[in-house]
């Protein structure tokens, strides 16, 4: 009984090593392993990867985007009062919007966006033609996701040149 017991668990045993050590034998992980990789890639696959926004170019200023939000909305505003109504959309010189029915893009597939040119499965909100931007003025960008958060900033048109103001 005992030569019987010392015998299973010796062939439980593998050999290794050149010194003829044992080490029991486990079952394979690699089941386990895939399973753990299965359940945690679509958690990685999903992150969100925040807007970033860099404005760059001339009077009509090139906005470049990155991240994997999907683009809802650009807007830009200015100092003066493009139109007769209340609030913020009375100094609105640029806005476009997804058309409806439409997925949308994430702004990195439709990077760059230029000023007053509006990208496929998008339409233009204000006005028809964009307002050409004036010399020394300081302008508004907000970029508008859904699916990851979305970015806005500063700029001015100095010496025919888009420049980003510093983020505060």
């Amino acid at each position: 009984m005992i030569k019987r017991y010392l015998e299973s668990s010796v062939s439980g045993l593998r050999s290794r090593g050149w010194f003829g050590q044992f080490e029991p034998s486990y079952p394979s992980t690699t089941g386990l392993t895939l399973a753990i990789l299965v359940c945690c890639l679509p958690l990685v696959l999903s992150c969100e990867v925040p807007t970033h926004l860099a404005i760059e170019g001339g009077s009509a200023p090139t906005f470049r985007l990155s991240g994997n939000g999907v683009l809802t909305s650009l807007r830009v505003r200015g100092p003066k009062k493009q139109r007769d109504i209340l609030g913020e959309d009375a100094s609105m010189y640029w806005a476009i919007k997804r058309k409806e029915g439409e997925t949308g893009r994430t702004v990195s597939a439709l990077n760059p966006i230029v000023y007053g040119e509006v990208p496929s499965g998008y339409i233009t909100v204000y006005p028809e033609a964009a307002p050409p931007l004036q010399e020394g003025e300081r302008y508004y960008v907000q970029v508008i996701t859904v699916d990851a958060p979305g970015a806005a900033g500063y700029f001015s048109i100095t010496g025919g040149k888009a420049i980003q103001d510093p983020e505060r």
